[in-house]
């Protein structure tokens, strides 16, 4: 280098253009690190990456704008030792987070003398529970046994439905797919704009909304729907994807149970309608397939509903004892 010039010299004239691309990058590299703080002091999907968040309530916020993102940061903030000596996978979508006490209790519960993992998640399509079982079996070296918790509804194809668990463990294994993510960002400064956020996923399923018994259920006619796919659908859909799947979970060492979750008793009345008895059929079909466990009729009538398919707190919390006394022998 001459003596005549200086690292700190300015750059001359004739490099104007590599000024502008210097310029560029400096504003590029401004904006991305201020959209990752933002992400990351709102946090909108609840990762924990910074001990120092903003104070928000981010479950009544944030939680339906994406769950199958809240759930895999759930699933890697859990130690591998509290993974380890489980007993049984639980996998569906809110109804199977029913047997937990609901999506906001600890996902590892013990119950008599068996340890449960539930890797279930509010919303969570057929495709996507198959797909969470899959990533996570590895974590659980112990596990014998995987409780399905399925409707029928849930026999769709993959044409109607979606698989979100891809990206969403993506972004739970890589932070920075999350901070760099636009909806993260977007939720985050419409929150900060407004102190609100919007509830992207309208799925009924998401969990219950309320606990009384005389609420009006005002969904029906979207389950009417699912049903009669079901009735085109469902046939091909158990044997060429649930049927497949039952068994890699037997090859892989795991006795699996399906539990057809309470059905109400509109919904019931519906089904017998579109399905013209083919819905026995299928669960006919389930159980030479597996195990499986369905409420009693009269336990889906007699018990309170918090919407169309969601039971109250109260019969909720009859649903594990229920599935452990018929279907797990005492240890």
């Amino acid at each position: 280098m001459s003596s005549s010039t200086s690292l700190f010299d300015p750059i001359p004239p004739r490099d104007g253009a590599g000024r502008v691309w210097l310029y560029s990058l400096a504003i590029t590299a401004a904006v991305l690190l201020a959209m990752m703080s933002v992400v990351a002091v709102v946090d909108p999907y609840n990762s924990k990456l910074l001990t120092q968040r903003l104070e928000i309530d981010r479950v009544s916020a944030f939680r339906v704008i994406n769950i199958p993102q809240w759930a895999a940061f759930e699933f890697a903030r859990d130690p591998a030792s509290l993974k380890k000596d489980t007993d049984i996978l639980i996998i569906g979508d809110s109804r199977g987070e029913q047997l937990r006490g609901g999506p906001i209790a600890a996902r590892a519960l013990q119950f008599q003398d068996y340890k449960f993992y539930d890797l279930s998640f509010g919303s969570a399509t057929g495709y996507e529970m198959m797909s969470v079982y899959r990533t996570h079996k590895k974590d659980f070296p112990k596990a014998h046994t995987l409780i399905i918790v399925m409707a029928l509804t849930k026999l769709l194809p993959r044409s109607i439905e979606i698989d979100r668990t891809a990206d969403s463990q993506a972004a739970a294994q890589n932070p920075l797919l999350y901070l760099l993510s636009y909806s993260a960002f977007k939720n985050s400064v419409n929150w900060l704009l407004s102190g609100d956020a919007p509830a992207e996923d309208t799925q009924d399923d998401v969990g219950p909304k309320s606990q009384s018994k005389s609420k009006p259920l005002k969904s029906f006619k979207k389950h009417f729907n699912f049903i009669k796919q079901v009735n085109v659908h469902g046939a091909s859909v158990l044997e060429t994807e649930i049927a497949p799947f039952i068994a890699e979970v037997k090859s892989a060492g795991l006795r699996p149970i399906i539990m057809i979750p309470p059905t109400h008793p509109q919904l019931r009345e519906a089904t017998r309608g579109l399905m013209k008895g083919d819905e026995d059929q299928l669960i006919a079909r389930l159980s030479e397939l597996a195990d499986v466990f369905q409420t009693p009729e009269d336990f889906d009538r007699t018990q309170c509903w918090s919407d169309a398919v969601h039971v109250c707190k109260d019969a909720a919390a009859q649903l594990l004892p229920m599935l452990v006394s018929k279907m797990l022998p005492t240890q």
